[in-house]
């Protein structure tokens, strides 16, 4: 596929960072303008799509001149818009931690936020910072039971978009490890966050 990763014409360099850098780094990395719509993006970026099977739905989704907004799950907007506007105002670089986990692998990924030098923008660069097989003592493997997660009230079934368990509408405190649906999330899936993501990932906000 032939994404298109950075704005026409090309530039030699991103706010200070040198593009040829950018291009060998094997991080995803991608870079917002202060209004936060993307304007470039990696080779690696891609690759970590291609990798676990989201393409051609990334190069869809996040291509350059996408608003962040749009492509966000709306349970994460205010938390991104807000971290991402402390670190365009105060130029101070942002960090933060989150899941990405795949069906086999549990992987925790570590964002740093990058200000232009100019203020006119970010780059994000995701970092593994560990990877290894998923202990099923720690998050039992359940099977891909719509009756069981499928609310009756919307018809929906609720995927945390962080450590992508899902919720029993029954007994909402209940959040399963389903591997099937981390692979390929079924239809009329909606992202939501479990109370431990929330509070812990997903709480903190820069002063």
């Amino acid at each position: 596929m032939n994404q298109r990763l950075y704005n026409d014409p090309l530039p030699g360099s991103i706010a200070g960072f040198e593009l040829s850098t950018l291009e060998r780094d094997a991080h995803p990395i991608c870079a917002l303008s202060a209004d936060l719509v993307f304007v470039y993006f990696n080779p690696a970026w891609f690759d970590f799509a291609r990798d676990n099977h989201g393409e051609p739905a990334i190069s869809a989704q996040f291509g350059v001149g996408t608003l962040l907004t749009t492509v966000l799950p709306q349970v994460l907007c205010d938390f991104y818009v807000s971290a991402y506007q402390w670190a365009l105002d105060t130029g101070e670089t942002w960090h933060h931690d989150y899941e990405c986990s795949s069906p086999q692998l549990y992987r925790l990924y570590h964002q740093t936020v990058y200000p232009f030098h100019d203020s006119a923008g970010l780059l994000v660069v995701n970092s593994l910072c560990e990877e290894r097989r998923h202990i099923p003592d720690y998050r039992p493997p359940h099977p891909p039971d719509a009756a069981r997660y499928r609310s009756q009230q919307t018809g929906l079934i609720k995927q945390c978009c962080n450590c992508r368990r899902v919720q029993r509408p029954a007994e909402p405190a209940r959040w399963d490890w389903v591997p099937a649906w981390v692979a390929t999330m079924p239809p009329e899936t909606t992202s939501g966050l479990c109370p431990i993501c929330s509070e812990y990932y997903w709480k903190y906000r820069p002063a």
